[in-house]
């Protein structure tokens, strides 16, 4: 199933609302550029699930088929990189790629509705904290105070892949990444609710117009 395709049409809707009432301040290339950034999302969370599966599968080519109830947990040590500089790249670091690319894209989206929302009428902005939260303090800005470096990653059949899922000795656990599954979930949820609501609201006003404008007829 396509988590981002109804955001995407959603979006679409309203970007032709917006077009047909002319309001000045839409901007068409705003519009265009968060759907494409929601079918973006989609194609990200495919990589990363079909990856997913690859890696569980050679688990269980090792191990054995997994149980209804039993969850797997794959853990990954930055460590281990240096000594592989010159092999070729695994599926272990595509997973890693996609999953980071999500967390950009995701945040772009963030980006576009916190600055750009008066370009987009109705919309407003969301709080979509954990996509903030591993974006801002495990990637982009994870050397400064208040980030965490993301030096482990896991895979696991439950969570899927999370970039930071253990700590150092000593360090607080703050900042764990609860799975990228929860984490596009949560995302998916809150930008509903927003362009649901711009659309509804968009449907409503053309309905009150259209009816103010009878009973004028009529008078």
């Amino acid at each position: 199933m396509m988590l981002y395709q109804p955001l995407a049409a959603l979006a679409a809707r309203y970007a032709v609302q917006q077009s047909t009432a002319r309001l000045p301040e839409f901007d068409h290339a705003v519009a265009n550029e968060l759907i494409a950034r929601l079918r973006q999302l989609d194609w990200l969370l495919s990589q990363v699930g079909d990856l997913e599966r690859l890696l569980i599968k050679e688990w269980e080519d090792e191990n054995g088929p997994l149980q209804p109830d039993h969850n797997v947990v794959l853990v990954y040590l930055d460590e281990e990189t240096a000594a592989h500089a010159t092999a070729p790249f695994s599926s272990q670091e595509e997973i890693r790629v996609f999953a980071e690319a999500f967390y950009y894209t995701a945040h772009r989206i963030l980006v576009i509705l916190d600055q750009c929302h008066l370009s987009l009428p109705g919309l407003r902005k969301i709080s979509a904290v954990y996509i903030r939260r591993i974006r801002n303090n495990l990637l982009e800005h994870a050397n400064k105070e208040g980030g965490r470096p993301s030096y482990t990653f896991s895979v696991s059949n439950a969570s899927g892949i999370r970039l930071r899922s253990a700590a150092r000795s000593g360090e607080p656990d703050v900042y764990m990444d609860g799975g990228l599954r929860n984490n596009a979930k949560e995302l998916a949820v809150e930008l509903e609710v927003v362009l649901a609501g711009a659309v509804t609201a968009e449907d409503n006003s053309h309905v009150a117009s259209v009816v103010d404008t009878s009973a004028n007829a009529g008078q």
